[in-house]
């Protein structure tokens, strides 16, 4: 089937409308907005909005990366990603489909939430990531197909890249890109943490990395209408998939994390938004073994920023806006015990993104060590300098939605361009 077009104009240049650090994560008391919209009401006005991309493609069985349709009115407007929620059957052409005028406006989302066989590619802009099982996941990444791409630069308009792309109707991780990887299991979530060279995805190789997540200073979420799921959360039952609300991602070096929170599980909050300078090692610590691929049962971590000293007493840290590279943090990440764990040969479970050097796990590892061994599993390498004792802090202040701004002029144009689309 011929995929037609629905970003020759528009959205072709909305994957570059970023305002200079306006989805970054430098932001406080934002749940409490987000959580203010009532859920029935958003999911109505999210269909409502998306409801002349639906009717261009509804005469075909299966609907197309790029269907010719009309964008969302200039009256509408996007409300905190958070408060959109579908079940899998029911998710919209586009959650943010909304024109604006406004310079300081982000949207829309320069990609679709509809995936499937017919948008996956090399090019797919599929914004829904899925992640099951060790061997069905995906995870965010670059939109463009260029080298060398900041994730600063263009976290907004992240897109989906799995391990089977054409199941997801996304972009397939290139083989050799994970070189060390582990899923754990724990009562309130699931996480991936991996080791990983960023270069095939099309990052720069000096890249610092940054964070992904459903909020953002303007609560519009990065990539902005990504939405995530799963059928394998703590409450799940491995067949339906079940939309996170709460995830975050890091890129961190050549480390990646990936953590997904159980809807139904909201205290103790694991899932925060707000630590986005300090990387994986502190927001999901683990061990990050190169050529180690596992599968485990874990106890859950920290919350981020919460320690306790040596003193016994217990205290919390609050990152603050900025971060100076050379200071460091009062406190070292708990790696938590791990048991159960399965161990894995590379191509067991990666299929056509596998490494190159087709890695076995070794015997022993401190992550797939079993009983909980706390021990074992505490006195692995974390890969970094932030998971050492008196640790320089990670991250980079980049983390934001990027320095792309666009002024209103060029925003209107588009945005009129979008509208008389048929």
């Amino acid at each position: 089937m011929a995929k037609l077009s629905l970003f020759a104009l528009a959205l072709s240049a909305s994957s570059v409308l970023a305002l200079d650090h306006a989805g970054g994560d430098h932001h406080w008391g934002v749940r409490a907005a987000a959580a203010a919209a009532e859920s029935d009401t958003v999911t109505s006005a999210a269909h409502k909005a998306s409801a002349t991309v639906k009717e261009a493609v509804a005469a075909s069985s299966t609907i197309t990366a790029k269907p010719k349709a009309a964008a969302a009115s200039a009256s509408a407007s996007a409300l905190p990603l958070v408060s959109y929620t579908y079940s899998y059957a029911d998710i919209p052409y586009m959650v943010n489909p909304y024109v604006s005028t406004d310079p300081d406006y982000r949207g829309p989302q320069s990609g679709y939430n509809i995936c499937n066989s017919t948008t996956a590619g090399d090019d797919s802009r599929c914004q829904t990531l899925v992640a099951n099982s060790i061997s069905d996941f995906c995870i965010w990444g670059p939109a463009g197909t260029e080298k060398d791409q900041l994730l600063g630069d263009m976290e907004a308009a992240t897109v989906a890249w799995c391990v089977d792309g054409e199941k997801w109707g996304a972009r397939t991780i290139p083989p050799g890109t994970i070189t060390g990887l582990q899923l754990m299991h724990t009562s309130a979530y699931i996480q991936y943490t991996m080791v990983l060279d960023i270069t095939k995805l099309n990052f720069a190789a000096d890249d610092t990395g940054g964070e992904l997540d459903p909020h953002g200073a303007d609560l519009l979420g990065n990539p902005l209408g990504g939405l995530v799921y799963s059928n394998g959360l703590p409450t799940g039952d491995n067949k339906t998939l079940v939309q996170a609300v709460e995830w975050n991602m890091f890129y961190d070096g050549n480390h990646a994390c990936l953590k997904i929170c159980d809807p139904s599980i909201t205290d103790p909050f694991y899932c925060q938004n707000v630590y986005d300078l300090i990387g994986c090692n502190y927001n999901m610590p683990a061990a990050y073994e190169d050529k180690v691929f596992n599968e485990c049962e874990g106890d859950l971590q920290d919350v981020v920023g919460v320690y306790t000293g040596t003193d016994g007493k217990t205290s919390t840290w609050s990152q603050g806006t900025a971060l100076d590279p050379s200071s460091t943090l009062p406190y070292t990440p708990r790696i938590p015990a791990s048991s159960n764990c399965k161990t894995y040969q590379s191509t067991e479970i990666l299929g056509s993104a596998t490494t190159s050097a087709g890695a076995s796990a070794t015997s022993g590892a401190s992550a797939a060590a079993s009983g909980g061994d706390s021990a074992a599993v505490t006195g692995a390498s974390s890969g970094g300098s932030a998971a050492a004792s008196g640790a320089s802090a990670t991250g980079s202040p980049s983390s934001g939605a990027g320095s792309l701004a666009v002024g209103s002029g060029l925003f209107a144009l588009v945005a009129g361009a979008a509208a008389a689309l048929v």
